[in-house]
């Protein structure tokens, strides 16, 4: 299967990561080993060349521009160049991982292409200690609800409740 592969947690090196990015690495490797072509398309521009060409998996990265915390932010402005590329690929199936900003590029490949949404959804929480994440648990509550999402997947209960 071709995966189109959205986040903002892009690595495959799960020893210098946090969290989001040790689950996508752990995720790609596995779809891969499984036989699927993946293409990802992040603002996280860290890139890892041998295991990427080990793993056959393609990346497209995003120019972006300020504080990390912002690349997030971002990368939902390049919406239509992740359909063109979904095309291109000749996607099957679009994957958004994180959190609203992937799970919006993806419902507008999903409408562009025809193809089935997953997304998966790490974190949402009332106890935030950040404006950043006090931000974006805000914007999932209110957002994610209305994603026409083929799939959700989460591991937290504040994500399901």
């Amino acid at each position: 299967m071709r995966i189109l592969y959205i986040t903002h947690t892009y690595s495959l090196n799960v020893w210098d990561q946090g969290g989001g990015e040790v689950y996508c690495s752990n995720l790609l490797k596995e779809l891969s080993r499984r036989g699927h072509e993946i293409l990802v398309f992040t603002p996280a521009c860290k890139r890892w060349p041998k295991e990427e060409k080990e793993f056959n998996i393609r990346v497209h990265c995003i120019p972006t521009w300020g504080h990390h915390a912002l690349h997030k932010f971002e990368y939902v402005l390049h919406a239509r160049e992740a359909v063109r590329l979904a095309k291109e690929f000749k996607a099957q199936i679009v994957h958004a991982q994180n959190d609203i900003f992937p799970a919006l590029i993806g419902e507008k490949v999903k409408k562009a292409l025809g193809i089935p949404l997953v997304v998966g959804v790490e974190y949402i929480s009332e106890k935030n200690a950040s404006l950043n994440t006090k931000l974006i648990y805000w914007l999932n509550r209110v957002l994610l609800p209305r994603i026409r999402a083929d799939h959700f997947i989460s591991m937290s209960r504040h994500v399901q409740e």
